[in-house]
């Protein structure tokens, strides 16, 4: 009986331990390709790039000359093009032009249609296809498969929990689990600058991409902490009124 519920300790602790942690890295991508969330980064990034490659005053009056003789115009964007509605142009300050530009460029690949699914385009390899997953169709992948580890993660950790003896050994049991996992906060955080040059970690969008990483593996890692002092507490308490016995 103890050798099966150590097995079990082992297994189930194990088991919440892994799925605790693919939960958190697909929750994080779920976070980083929201509509918001992923606009508001790469907004910044575009406005800090072509305020020093491109004359902003000289872009924005161009265009609006353009637009009274066409409803609609097509910019190139690199190797892209983007269609911009001349109704809603004639609408737009000069200093809201930046943002208005830089939210219709972020759509353009955003709600773009890819021929193939999630899985299918990364195992192509072609680095075009690569950027579903910084689409509205990667969004509701890493969505799903979140559902999925939210139901795994919450039946290994209520087995988990229920093979402990005891309150005190449950609190140290998940708080070690949780401060394990909340270990990755450091080692995303401080062993990814081995991995990238220097000129790419100092690009604010990198910056921001590593920070919703971290962040959530930061708060387990406090969580653990606080369980393990509180299992820990309520041990100590136990062999103190033992001891007056």
């Amino acid at each position: 009986m103890r050798f099966l519920r150590s097995f079990g300790k082992f297994a189930l602790g194990s088991l919440f331990s892994l799925s605790l942690t693919l939960l958190l890295l697909i929750s994080s991508l779920s976070q980083l390709t929201e509509y918001s969330n992923l606009k508001k980064i790469f907004s910044e990034a575009l406005i800090e790039i072509r305020t020093k490659e491109v004359n902003i005053t000289e872009a924005y009056h161009l265009i609006k000359y353009a637009c009274k003789t066409q409803e609609r115009i097509n910019l190139p964007i690199d190797n892209d093009t983007i269609e911009l509605n001349c109704s809603q142009v004639e609408k737009v300050e000069e200093r809201d032009f930046l943002n208005f530009l830089a939210t219709k460029i972020f759509e353009k690949f955003y709600f773009k249609e890819y021929p193939c699914s999630v899985i299918e385009c990364l195992k192509k390899g072609d680095e075009r296809n690569f950027l579903i997953i910084f689409s509205k169709e990667g969004n509701l992948f890493f969505k799903k498969i979140q559902n999925y580890l939210i139901l795994i993660t919450a039946a290994s950790c209520t087995g988990f929990i229920l093979v402990l003896e005891n309150w005190q050994e449950r609190a140290k049991g998940l708080g070690k689990v949780l401060f394990s996992t909340g270990l990755f906060y450091f080692i995303i955080k401080y062993s990814y600058s081995f991995f990238l040059p220097a000129q790419v970690r100092e690009i604010k969008i990198v910056q921001d991409i590593i920070n919703v990483f971290t962040q959530n593996f930061l708060y387990l890692f406090i969580f653990g902490i606080l369980l393990l002092i509180l299992g820990y507490s309520l041990s100590y308490q136990k062999r103190k009124v033992k001891g007056r016995k």
